[in-house]
This record gives C-alpha cells, structure tokens and sequence, in this order.
C-alpha cells in the first residue's frame, strides 16, 4: 500500500481548466510548498484534496486510501485546514475548540484531555492571554495564529494550510515556519505561500503549479527563477 498523500491522474477546473491528467505524490510527513502564479489553481488544488471542490477526473488517496469515497467527517479526521483569516461572533478559546468537533462524542462536549491539548496550543501561539476575546476584536495575525491553532487541536496526519503567515510580521513568520517545520517530522504540512525565502529556508520540496501541471521541486535555491 502507498503511504502519503497520492494525487492520480486528476483533472480540475475552475472557471478554466487548471489541470488535465495530473499525478503528484508525497511522503507521509515533510513540509512541502505549494506555489505558482495568481490563477495557477493553487487553491482549488487545496480544496480538491479536502473534496470541498469536486474532480473531473482522477482520484485522491492517503496511505493508498481514497479520500474522494469518504465523508466530510472522515475526511476532517485525516486532514486539518486552514484558509487564513476568520470572521466568526466567538471567542477565541471556543473558535479553537471547534478543531475538536470531528472527534467529540454526539453531545459535542470537550472532554479534560482536549481543554489541556486547547491550553497548550493556545501558550504556544501565544494566544493564552487573548482566549475569551472575540475573535472579531482581534488583529490580523492574532486571527491567523487562531486559525492555526484550530488547525493544531485537530491533531490530524495532515495539514492544509492557505499562507499561514500572511499578515504576520517578519519575527511571527519565523516562529509559524519554525513550529511548521517541527510538526512535519512528525505529521505532512503542505502549505500554500508566495513568501520564497522562508519557503527555501524551511520547506522539503515545493509543487509548482505551472501550465497546467505540478512539477515537483527538490533542489530549493533560486525559486525566484520559477517566477519571472
């Protein structure tokens, strides 16, 4: 059985065709980048592995499993998303929270062992302090470490993350990359992102999207090329 995150033959389109007969495969963990121009499909590429955003063709898999047969539940047990900024009426402790749902019991109550995994995520964003704000009353970053921090409580194999650290400022950037890097030795964190420095510093490979295809990157010096 193939571990990682397999991608055979898949076909996509939104408002254009994005790609026609695509295969890519991952490891079971690393930090891989996913990158290309504005329109390059980056996002729908995203969605179509979480099966939010439907396949022409093709199929999906993790660990030789496919996710394009499961459930939205099933799949939000393997697979943890976060598209960035939120705008949502609660606070920040409840907002996490919710990265528990696919696990909780019906009666949807949060058990000791997931307020203490909430706690330490939330020191860990240094969000502590900000947990009975209204997620609303919060900066830009603080919303992104929030949506993070859902991500992180989730505890799933794989992360899916839209520019992560857009709106945070240089020092914030480091410590996400920082903690990104630490979690993909154990977990696979793809992540959208146009910021090629960090992505040199702290990814394994990147998937560019170009012409229709995802080529796979190893050699990381000099992603600027990609791009002019």
């Amino acid at each position: 059985m193939a571990k990682g995150l397999s991608i055979h033959n898949i076909s996509l389109a939104f408002r254009k065709e994005l790609f026609t007969n695509v295969s890519i495969a991952s490891e079971e963990t690393g930090m891989i980048a996913i990158m290309g121009l504005n329109g390059s499909g980056k996002s729908s590429l995203m969605n179509s592995i979480t099966g939010e955003q439907k396949l022409q063709s093709g199929e999906i898999n993790w660990n030789g499993d496919s996710l394009n047969k499961k459930s939205s539940q099933e799949v939000a047990k393997i697979i943890g998303v976060s598209n960035g900024l939120v705008d949502i009426d609660l606070d920040v402790f409840t907002y996490v929270s919710l990265g528990r749902t696919p696990f909780l019991s019906w009666k949807l109550n949060l058990e000791e062992e997931d307020v203490e995994e909430l706690e330490e995520v939330l020191e860990c964003l240094s969000l502590q302090d900000l947990k009975h704000q209204n997620i609303n009353s919060l900066s830009d970053g603080e919303k992104q470490r929030a949506s993070l921090a859902k991500v992180l409580v989730q505890k799933t194999p794989v992360i899916l993350l839209d520019e992560p650290t857009a709106h945070l400022d240089v020092k914030a950037k480091k410590e996400v990359f920082k903690l990104l890097k630490a979690l993909s030795k154990n977990k696979l964190v793809l992540f959208i992102s146009h910021d090629v420095l960090n992505v040199e510093q702290y990814a394994d490979q990147v998937w560019l999207l170009k012409n229709q295809k995802i080529e796979m990157l190893n050699n990381l010096e000099n992603l600027d090329q990609y791009f002019e």
